[in-house]
């Protein structure tokens, strides 16, 4: 069995998609790693350019799957979980790429070494047209650091699941205890965040695409505010409050002061 599943979900990235699954194989060079590409039910050509690339590696274990209508990111993620039975897990978006090919092998190392803790993530180079930034600002001290769910409620560090390693089991949990709120990466991280704690690896090892036609950034400024208020009042719920003050105090810096639970 593999030691690590690294999980391509992809939706009409055609022109993306290989870009990410060779920086995937790349891993394989360091360890034990299987590849899962799930497209979602994509229009494009994104699924049969996945199956051709995986054909030109018959060396890697590689699985293309397409799903026969559209899930969604959380259900897509959900779904395909369900099936993975690696000890670890590592998360690829279908227009992102992984730059160190020691990425997994490091993250997976440290999850080792650290049984308590939750995740791992590493610092990302974020691209944006034709400029790019280092994140999270840790990122500049050059310094490992273990973080907890306070740190993540104040900033967003991870940014993206590009950047992080799950134990399987675990992920697999949060992923069905938040699939009433409308959430992303953030929600999941910050469960994840408060049963013990995230290490971060300040080496540059994802680059994290940022464009109009992304999730995020299609969404209105409304929209984006519903989001967040409600992974805020997911995270207060699920937690059962435990964490109120920082929550009411991310709250205010948003303007969601009268975003009820």
């Amino acid at each position: 069995m593999a030691e690590v599943t690294a999980i391509i979900l992809t939706y009409n990235q055609e022109r993306t998609i290989e870009a990410a699954m060779l920086s995937a194989i790349a891993q394989s060079d360091h360890l034990d790693v299987e590849i899962v590409v799930s497209d979602d039910a994509s229009p494009d050509s994104t699924f049969e350019t996945a199956r051709a690339i995986a054909a030109r590696s018959p060396s890697i274990s590689i699985e293309v799957r397409r799903n026969l209508t559209n899930l969604g990111t959380m259900r897509h993620y959900r779904h395909v979980i369900s099936s993975i039975t690696a000890p670890f897990v590592a998360l690829l978006e279908g227009d992102d790429v992984w730059t160190s090919q020691t990425k997994l092998i490091r993250q997976i190392n440290s999850l080792k070494r650290a049984r308590h803790a939750a995740f791992s993530f590493t610092a990302c180079e974020v691209a944006k047209n034709r400029s790019s930034r280092l994140h999270p600002a840790l990122a500049h001290t050059g310094r490992y650091w273990n973080l907890g769910v306070i740190d993540l409620l104040r900033e967003n560090s991870p940014a993206t699941f590009s950047n992080c390693v799950y134990r399987t089991d675990q992920l697999r949990s949060v992923l069905d205890r938040v699939q009433h709120v409308r959430g992303f990466d953030w929600i999941v991280n910050l469960i994840l965040a408060s049963e013990g704690p995230v290490l971060f690896d300040p080496t540059p090892s994802t680059r994290y695409m940022l464009h109009v036609e992304g999730q995020w950034s299609r969404l209105s400024s409304h929209e984006r505010r519903l989001m967040i208020a409600d992974t805020l009042n997911g995270f207060d719920s699920i937690t059962d409050f435990a964490y109120r003050p920082f929550v009411l105090e991310v709250k205010k810096r948003f303007g969601l002061e009268d975003a009820q639970c």
